[in-house]
């Protein structure tokens, strides 16, 4: 048997795919009964900035950091997903997991929940494109971009809100999910959804990930190709 694994190694590189694709699959459920166990604060947190209908039968949670190549690449998708599904609500966790790098990170991520408390969930959505579509990821964000786009949504500092607090509880929960990096994706019916119908993506999604999510959430069944 060795000397037939030895002249045909590709059977021990498909087993271990196969082994690393039941690993990730198992570590979907998990983090799906995480989810389910953390329900309200994942869909229902009012600390949490969010644009949608406020009866919404979907939600799609994004954990990020701006200074995320892939958190910045993930917002073009997230804004595909609201122009074809105006029906689903999206809840922005920030969670600037790079912060020990770059304390922008964090600057960046308090100055967002503070629009949101302050201006309401069409200011804080064009602070999230205004910071975006600068572009600076990777330690590039700086002070002056902050305050640039959050001067634009008119934030008034002097009465801006101390919410350190929910950036902590976003660590938190984003670990009980079993979230590593930015970005990562919940997509969740918003009553009624058990481990079947939640779709975890700790990740960037594949093509069409997030659509199918949104369908198996409002439908609960999955996509047939």
């Amino acid at each position: 048997m060795s000397d037939y694994l030895v002249a045909h190694p590709e059977i021990l590189v498909k087993a271990g795919e196969t082994l690393q694709a039941q690993q990730a699959a198992q570590r979907k459920v998990a983090m799906a009964q995480a989810a389910f166990e953390n329900y309200t604060e994942l869909t229902a947190d009012p600390d949490t900035p969010s644009y949608g209908p406020a009866d919404a039968k979907v939600v799609v949670v994004t954990f990020f950091d701006y200074q995320s190549v892939w958190s910045h690449r993930l917002s073009y998708e997230i804004d595909r997903v609201m122009k074809s599904n105006p029906d689903v609500r999206v809840a922005f966790k920030e969670w600037p997991i790079l912060g020990a790098r770059w304390p922008a990170s964090v600057e960046a991520a308090r100055t967002g929940l503070q629009i949101w408390y302050q201006k309401g969930q069409n200011a804080y959505l064009d602070y999230y494109h205004g910071l975006f579509a600068i572009g600076h990821t990777e330690g590039e964000l700086t002070t002056a971009d902050i305050r640039k786009v959050s001067s634009e949504v008119k934030l008034n500092t002097k009465k801006a809100k101390d919410v350190d607090a929910v950036l902590e509880r976003n660590d938190i929960l984003s670990h009980k999910v079993g979230f590593s990096g930015t970005p990562a994706v919940l997509v969740m019916p918003v009553v009624g959804g058990d481990v079947n119908t939640i779709t975890v993506i700790p990740g960037y999604p594949s093509e069409g990930e997030l659509q199918a999510a949104v369908k198996l959430a409002r439908e609960g069944k999955k996509v047939v190709n």
